[in-house]
């Protein structure tokens, strides 16, 4: 996954991604295993800071929740839209080391994603 995003505000982010697998999509149906070729995405929205906990002078936990617009490739090659309610909890260190870690779900295809990462505020 390709992320970056911008900061207009300290407590507004509107994130960019582009997402292009390596490896298949797995799923469980009636006790097997199924596998089935996984999707590129792109997507942006906009992401919202709830809260923010210092800890120390240069260290805090935030937590930032927001709707996404993704849209993907689908078996048939045609582009199918689907938004995206995600949220996460942000580790910073130093005011400019963050580990993140949280989850998304896609109203439009039914499906509970992870995030979790490491990046550096320039």
């Amino acid at each position: 996954m390709f992320f970056t995003e911008f900061r207009p505000d300290k407590k507004i982010k509107i994130p960019v991604f582009f997402n292009f697998p390596t490896e298949s999509n797995q799923y469980i149906k009636n006790d097997a295993l199924f596998y089935e070729r996984a999707s590129p995405t792109a997507g942006a929205g906009i992401e919202f800071r709830i809260f923010k906990f210092p800890i120390g002078q240069k260290s805090a936990i935030e937590m930032e929740v927001g709707p996404l617009a993704s849209f993907l490739l689908t078996q048939n090659n045609k582009i199918q839209f689907a938004p995206l309610i995600a949220s996460r909890f942000r580790f910073i260190k130093n005011e400019d080391f963050i580990t993140y870690f949280g989850s998304s779900y896609s109203i439009g295809i039914n499906a509970i994603g992870l995030l979790y990462g490491i990046g550096y505020v320039f």
